[in-house]
């Protein structure tokens, strides 16, 4: 069996000479999908001589990366998702690519003093161990080199460390679904480039959330087919047919994750001077920016620095109520802002005369049920919502449902509301 430092040697060698060669690797020998190339390739800042065929995603795409952004590429090789990324962060922003293969960094500095791209820098450096400062950068990202490293959870704390409070990583990246014999692997390789570093999915996943991260987001996996041709080159037949009937696989898969941020929450009331920043934070949320409406509705928020960051808005006709949207910044979830709202929720409502509430949502069913929701179905829905566009006609979500709640009446002093 190939011990974690001969893999880490191969590598280097076989990159080394790939950085040397006057083409890219053929496109039979890339793991990005042939319409994620054609994206890739449509992408501003994109240069083709620095595109080596070595990546298996666009982490570019879900990264977020914002004009003035600091952002690190780990395992860059020769730049190109670099070059990218220098031109979504702008002359105010700033890029800085890693990578362990000295003739990858020369290759990569060489075509950006050819471009006169100033805003980019490449260090020849181990992903482990990057030589800058701690909380540093905005966004960390990486295309197919994680899976090269041996030690993984080292990786994702070292990445956790460089990225400031609130800051996220995308990354994408080979991993293995099933028990899949080392034979199967060297056929992959033989396909893809190296894979004979890549880890269990499900480990992959653990680690990161080990690493201290959040609002861990899957946004692309697609199989990968190995050839006919290498499965028969490399593996035995009964290994074929484990692989044939998807015991086993390779897959690429994009993740992006957020660095929390801990504050201290306190809860207000948003009005209509914010609308805008509540547009946001619902985008944010991948949530319809004009689901709360602050000419009609009470909206709880929770601000961090001037910035919102968590909001609950419901609406009342008469004795029944509707909540609009509760929605959390990915970078400031697992901090139970989410109850926090949704108990100041309550009590304000112990004080008023609307005591059913409904709800229409896919997602966090489970939580809502903690805290006293029930499903119901559309024909329960008090009649004075059924003509409403937004909570009633608009088309059903995949897996939405209904849910109500009965608030119950304060019983003592302990239950009084929240000074806001």
């Amino acid at each position: 069996m190939t011990t974690p430092s001969e893999i880490q040697n191969t590598i280097q060698t076989k990159y080394s000479e790939i950085a040397t060669l006057a083409q890219p690797l053929p496109n039979t020998k890339s793991a990005l999908a042939p319409t994620l190339r054609e994206t890739y390739s449509q992408m501003e800042g994109y240069l083709a001589e620095a595109d080596l065929n070595l990546g298996c995603g666009l982490p570019m795409q879900y990264a977020n990366i914002q004009p003035g952004d600091q952002v690190l590429d780990l395992g860059c090789g020769a730049g190109v998702d670099c070059f990218i990324a220098a031109r979504l962060a702008g002359d105010e922003g700033y890029v800085t690519g890693i990578d362990f293969t000295p003739a990858m960094i020369e290759r990569a500095e060489a075509i950006r003093a050819k471009n006169q791209i100033d805003n980019v820098e490449f260090l020849e450096a181990d992903l482990v161990e990057v030589p800058l400062h701690a909380q540093e950068m905005d966004v960390v990202m990486s295309n197919c080199a994680i899976n090269m490293v041996p030690d993984k959870a080292k990786a994702f704390k070292e990445i956790h460390r460089l990225l400031r409070p609130g800051g996220q990583f995308c990354i994408s990246d080979v991993v293995l679904t099933g028990d899949m014999p080392y034979k199967i692997k060297q056929a992959g390789e033989d396909c893809y480039g190296y894979v004979a570093g890549a880890i269990d999915r499900e480990q992959y996943l653990r680690l990161i959330k080990k690493s201290g991260f959040v609002t861990i987001e899957i946004h692309d996996e697609q199989e990968l087919e190995i050839a006919e041709a290498s499965l028969q080159k490399f593996a035995d037949q009964t290994a074929i047919e484990q692989y044939h009937q998807r015991e086993t696989g390779i897959r690429t898969i994009t993740i992006r994750g957020y660095k929390a941020i801990n504050i201290k929450p306190v809860v207000g009331i948003s009005g209509e001077e914010e609308a805008e920043e509540i547009k946001e934070l619902l985008t944010d949320c991948q949530l319809p920016a004009n689901l709360v409406d602050t000419e009609t509705e009470t909206v709880f928020s929770i601000h961090y620095r001037d910035e919102l960051v968590g909001l609950l808005s419901f609406k009342t006709l008469e004795t029944h109520g509707w909540v609009t949207a509760l929605a959390i910044h990915p970078a400031y979830r697992e901090q139970r802002l989410a109850s926090l709202l949704h108990e100041h929720f309550v009590r304000d409502c112990q004080l008023g005369e609307c005591k059913q509430f409904y709800i229409r949502t896919s997602q966090s069913i489970a939580w809502l049920e903690s805290k006293g929701w029930t499903k119901t179905t559309r024909g329960a829905i008090a009649a004075q919502f059924l003509g409403d566009e937004t909570l009633i006609l608009r088309p059903e979500q995949e897996n939405e449902v209904y849910m109500t709640l009965t608030i119950e009446e304060s019983s003592s002093e302990a239950d009084a509301p929240y000074v806001l």
